[in-house]
């Protein structure tokens, strides 16, 4: 696409209702190996977005802002003969979710999101700042040696214990087989290491809100317990925030007992059940 290789899974059948599925942050399609083939009647198109997975990564010093996918979903719901196609979204892939709803809402027949709603937002007078901080990240990681394992097992540990969002073991060897190099013996997940830096711009909040007015799919929004939604907890105005779009979308907002990743481990089956109901409930022959 435009000299830029994306890679991708499907699940399901021509015919099938499509959606379309973006995973989280250093993460890849294989994201929805356990959840895809629940969704009976679905045809579920997985991307591995840029510098994720198979996908390629972005040279030099570019960065990997949110909205930068929204083209390359429509591109490829286009190629793939879709005229509306539902979003479905964990982690950084629903904030993608959420902001490409908000372009061509009439497109979009439904948006699952799974344990996130909003993308983080920048007051505009802080702007040049965040740019700032942004673009040496950037510089620093670009000239930062990657992290090497000496064995399999190890980087599957490594992942296992990561303190943004850790995993069983089984989901870090599902993610692996997307996620996981290895280099003359060693290890690494050779995910983007630009991907550590916030993007160079960000939304302001009436940005942001410009994307949600705009939504017109039937939202459901699936949060685990021990989640990272709960986190947010301890900002009253981030919190604030969310609830005010769960309002403002009429989200169907359900919670599971289970982590980040409910969507892979114990909740799956639960998770895939509720989004079942949940696209029958608001199907439209």
């Amino acid at each position: 696409m435009n000299g830029f290789t994306y890679a991708a899974q499907l699940w399901g059948s021509q015919g099938d209702l499509p959606i379309i599925a973006l995973h989280g942050w250093l993460d890849n399609s294989a994201s929805f190996d356990v959840l895809a083939p629940h969704l009976t009647s679905v045809q579920c198109l997985a991307l591995d977005l840029a510098g994720h997975g198979f996908s390629d990564q972005k040279e030099g010093l570019s960065d990997y802002p949110l909205w930068a996918e929204v083209s390359v979903i429509y591109e490829i719901a286009d190629q793939m003969g879709w005229q509306q196609f539902g979003l479905l979204g964990h982690s950084r892939g629903s904030m993608m979710a959420l902001i490409s709803a908000g372009v061509y809402a009439e497109r979009i027949s439904h948006l699952i999101m799974i344990d996130a709603l909003l993308p983080p937002v920048v007051d505009p007078d802080k702007a040049p700042e965040h740019m700032m901080a942004s673009l040496e990240e950037i510089r620093r990681r670009v000239n930062r040696e990657v992290s090497l394992y000496p064995t399999y097992e190890d980087a599957i540990t490594a992942r296992c214990f990561s303190r943004f969002a850790p995993v069983n073991q089984r989901t870090a060897k599902i993610l692996a087989t997307r996620g996981l190099s290895e280099v003359d013996g060693r290890f690494h997940w050779h995910a983007d290491g630009k991907l550590w830096a916030s993007s160079n711009v960000a939304l302001s909040a009436d940005m942001l809100w410009a994307f949600i007015n705009r939504i017109s799919a039937p939202v459901l929004l699936l949060l685990g317990s021990r989640g990272l939604m709960t986190s947010i907890q301890s900002e009253n105005t981030v919190l604030q925030r969310h609830h005010q779009a769960v309002k403002k979308l009429s989200a169907t907002v359900l919670t599971f007992d289970d982590g980040h990743f409910l969507h892979m481990e114990n909740s799956v089956k639960d998770v895939a059940q509720s989004i079942r109901q949940f696209l029958l409930a608001n199907h439209k022959s």
